[in-house]
């Protein structure tokens, strides 16, 4: 489950990071051609992208964090299935975005040199873009329909979350079961057998138990199998 969070967020990981790097290239392209060169004021040009869109960042980072606050208010089995989950996406984002505001701006200024090329001469932009301001040209143009349909959309997701029912994740059908009771270190072999039988008779009462089997012992460590 926290390799599960680390490959939900990877692709939000770099978002900040390039929309930092972003900025400092769209102002060294502006001073470029204001001024001929860009170079040796690279340090002042990263500090003002930095500031223009360093609250931007945080508070989306912060927003797509939020999304997960109620998978910390799962409890039982779901709980501590999908904790470490949003747990470790969490950290991950936050970490990302302290990195974004702080190490990327720094890096920025070392790295970004020589010539720059507009956005419009990679054929990749270029090509994405011939296919992009026609579709928000068109939503530009019909708002109402396109609010409609955005509304529409919400208000399926709304209905679909009512029919999901109270129970977030299904019974698992696992088959086997270990079950590893403790009991006083001190205890003799007599009393521990007598309980071993107790507690097999009471499991074999279920009628969805097939068979029980129990071992004594002591193991080294938890993980340990019992001889």
């Amino acid at each position: 489950m926290s390799l599960g969070g680390i490959a939900i967020a990877i692709g939000v990981l770099v978002d900040a990071g390039i929309v930092m790097v972003e900025n400092v290239l769209r102002h060294a392209e502006r001073y470029y051609e204001e001024r001929g060169e860009y170079e040796s004021a690279i340090g002042q040009i990263t500090l003002e992208a930095a500031k223009l869109v360093g609250r931007p960042i945080f508070f989306a980072m912060t927003i797509i964090i939020l999304a997960f606050v109620p998978v910390f208010a799962l409890t039982g089995m779901e709980g501590k299935m999908f904790h470490p989950l949003a747990f470790t996406k969490t950290f991950a984002m936050t970490c990302s975005t302290l990195i974004a505001v702080t190490l990327v701006p720094v890096l920025c200024t070392f790295l970004i040199r020589g010539k720059l090329h507009r956005e419009d001469a990679n054929p990749v932009m270029r090509t994405l873009g011939l296919v992009y301001k026609p579709v928000l040209r068109w939503a530009l143009q019909h708002r109402v329909m396109t609010l409609s349909a955005a509304v529409v959309v919400f208000g399926s997701a709304l209905w679909l979350a009512t029919t999901i029912g109270s129970e977030f994740m299904p019974p698992l059908d696992e088959e086997t079961a270990l079950f590893m009771p403790i009991t006083d270190p001190s205890i003799s072999l007599t009393k521990a057998t007598d309980i071993l039988r107790w507690q097999d008779k009471i499991i074999a009462q279920d009628p969805l138990v097939e068979s029980v089997v129990g071992k004594i012992g002591r193991a080294e460590a938890p993980s340990t199998p019992l001889r």
